[in-house]
């Protein structure tokens, strides 16, 4: 066979399973609906009510789509309606920690341990005193001047308090990729924990006061103190909350660019260090660095000549962070403190721990294999339907579509933990290798942290023991690198996910959510790597001049380029071309609706649905451009509302990355 008609062939094959896959994607004529049919489900019912306490009815869709859906959000909340998938993943967790079923898990038990730590105040602080004075947080009063100015260097200090403890401004974790033949180090910051106590005006306070507690040197210059909490703090405010991380590739020596004053290979010898002997990284491994502007703020802390007063800010957020859990200030806690603030601290600790064990027999009992399985081929159908829809697109070249279709038959959904985790006689050994946790709370925690810091290599360890469940990082997010969708465990709760079959409803929110995040393998990025995550040695030079076209379009109206809309736009055009089909389909006779709101079709509460998810504050000036942008730019929303063209919402000119079903292959219409 000549050796030219070998692509074509696996070209006509991929595009064969593609049309397979997608579930019969080509939209179908709709049957005449003659039947409106309410859904009375418990979950229906509260997200009709939340729909109203929304919206601002007085505000015709057709003026502002946003206003009209998030207006009440909008005025009167503080926070972004997203932010209740974390709120509703805690409250699942700590129901789940507190309840007094008969059969007590490790998770409960170390729950427990925290919560009640005041109870045991100084067989606490005596084991955290030793294990601190180990590793270098605090020195002894009994020390020597000589021992005090040989503390621990900060990277030395922030590495291990990351890798082997799961703590600090670091998170770094292993991953194996590609079928496991190979592993990049995912390094990204975490300053949540610590910037709470950065931001403290009574931070000087408590560290006086518990370096008493202690029998500890307290900081040795506290004007040198003092600057050094002010730039740390700095350093870690760079990231607006709300926006996606930044992802970045590099190679392990390439670390050392962000600490260019400290010797050569000092990360790597250090991670090394810390990761032995079950893992050895090279200087030409791959990592993958998330938030780089606030890394390289963090490096910069490391460029001042005296880096003592470094080491010391870093060991005593370290403290801390601990001692909050133990003793808030002398007299402050009860013997029991039930507070919120104290269940809320014990649980981001067992979130820190064990993650998705918290609450494993409630997503055993909510999750079967039935309702996993539902879940993952409505993932599976907006997957392939954007593929096929990059298939049709006619301003893509063959060879590009080639290389596309590959990169998404090979893309990868993360979101259940293994299999072994439902099932309810396998699921105990997950727990083996824990404590009993019925120790003291330092020495369940010591314990855990060094049982998990040997488990790297375990099968489970990147599905179950190193992912949380409270939504601390990206709910949804595309790795450019790794080729993989992330979903956090957290979004399987409303407003983006509900236990119902109605396909507005999961299509509209957690279908457009993960749509987007799909839409990622081509945009300017995503465009320009393969499906492991390396770069193409050549340009998409037969396309080039199409994309930019698309690209120079202005979805907003004004002069800015879509580039900043593109996985908003051409999501919105994956999930609800996906969403057709399903409705026809499944939905031939009825028009499933929301009691209580009887008045919105089932598009129209799709698109409701699309908007609800992203209501926030005013303050979020990002939030009204991601929900009416895209549906500006798509006349499926203006039908379904009636919008007169020439109306805010249904503009004469309108971008189209990919082509619907009986519209022009063009750029504007």
């Amino acid at each position: 066979m000549p050796l030219l008609k070998i692509p074509v062939i696996v070209f006509v094959v991929m595009v064969v399973i593609i049309f397979a896959t997608a579930w019969n994607t080509r939209v179908k004529p709709q049957a005449v609906k003659v039947l409106t049919q309410a859904c009375t489900h418990d979950a229906c019912l509260s997200y009709a009510n939340e729909i109203k306490r929304a919206w601002n009815s007085s505000v015709h869709p057709c003026d502002n789509f946003y206003n009209f859906v998030c207006g009440a959000w909008a005025a009167e909340k503080k926070h972004r309606r997203k932010d209740d998938l974390v709120t509703a993943a805690k409250g699942i967790a700590l129901v789940q920690l507190r309840s007094s079923s008969r059969t007590a898990t490790k998770a409960k038990k170390l729950f427990r341990s925290c919560v009640q730590a005041a109870s045991d105040v100084q067989s606490n602080l005596d084991l955290f005193k030793k294990w601190a004075s180990r590793i270098g947080l605090i020195q002894p009063r009994r020390s020597s001047q000589v021992e005090r100015k040989a503390r621990r260097h900060p990277l030395d200090l922030l590495l291990d308090l990351a890798i082997n403890w799961r703590t600090g401004l670091l998170s770094i974790r292993p991953r194996s990729v590609f079928n496991k033949s190979q592993r990049r180090l995912i390094i990204k910051p975490v300053p949540s924990p610590w910037r709470t106590l950065l931001e403290s005006e009574n931070l000087v306070s408590l560290v006086v006061q518990h370096a008493e507690i202690l029998d500890a040197w307290p900081p040795s210059h506290w004007d040198e103190w003092n600057r050094t909490v002010t730039a740390v703090r700095t350093a870690i405010s760079s990231r607006r909350d709300g926006r996606p991380s930044v992802e970045m590739a590099a190679y392990t020596s390439d670390l050392d660019g962000l600490t260019p004053k400290l010797p050569n290979d000092m990360w790597l010898e250090l991670i090394n260090k810390h990761f032995a002997p079950e893992l050895n990284f090279e200087k030409g491994d791959l990592i993958i660095a998330h938030d780089t502007d606030m890394l390289v703020n963090i490096g910069s802390l490391f460029g001042e000549p005296i880096l003592h007063p470094l080491t010391e800010v870093f060991s005593w957020i370290a403290v801390e962070t601990y001692l909050s859990l133990m003793v808030l200030a002398p007299g402050q806690r009860d013997v029991e403190d039930s507070s919120p603030r104290s269940q809320r601290d014990c649980l981001s600790l067992a979130n820190w721990l064990l993650g998705p064990l918290n609450v494993q027999q409630y997503l055993q009992q909510q999750f079967p294999l039935r309702k996993r399985e539902s879940v993952n081929k409505l993932l599976e159908h907006i997957r392939a339907t954007w593929a096929l829809s990059l298939e049709r697109a006619p301003w893509i070249d063959r060879a590009s579509k080639q290389r596309v279709l590959k990169k998404a038959e090979a893309l990868k959904t993360v979101l259940w933990p293994g299999e072994e985790f439902f099932d309810a006689a396998l699921s105990p050994a997950l727990h083996s290798s824990f404590p009993d946790m019925d120790k003291p709370l330092m020495a369940n925690v010591i314990e855990t942290a060094t049982v998990l810091r040997r488990l790297v290599n375990h099968s489970h360890f990147e599905d179950i023991y190193s992912r949380q469940i409270l939504g601390e990082t990206d709910l949804f997010l595309y790795s450019y690198f790794l080729n993989e969708v992330y979903i956090d465990l957290a979004a399987l709760n409303a407003p983006v996910y509900y236990d119902v079959e109605m396909f507005a409803m999961r299509y509209g929110a957690l279908g457009s959510l993960y749509a987007k995040e799909v839409t990622k393998m081509y945009d300017s990025n995503g465009r320009s790597l393969n499906a492991n995550g390396e770069y193409y040695a050549n340009s998409f030079s037969e396309e080039s001049s199409g994309y930019r076209k698309k690209l120079l379009c202005s979805a907003t109206g004004d002069r800015r380029s879509s580039l900043e809309y593109f996985t908003h736009v051409s999501g919105l055009e994956t999930v609800f071309q996906a969403y057709s089909v399903a409705v026809s389909r499944n939905s031939r006779i009825y028009d499933y609706r929301l009691h209580g709101l009887e008045e919105l079709s089932s598009d129209e509460l799709f698109f409701v649905t699309y908007c609800h998810v992203l209501c926030a504050p005013r303050t979020d000036d990002a939030a009204e451009d991601m929900c009416n942008v895209p549906l500006r730019n798509f006349r499926p929303f203006a039908e379904a509302f009636r919008c007169t063209m020439g109306s805010y919402m249904n503009p004469e000119k309108k971008c189209r990355f990919f082509a619907l079903a009986k519209e022009e292959n063009a750029t504007f219409h």
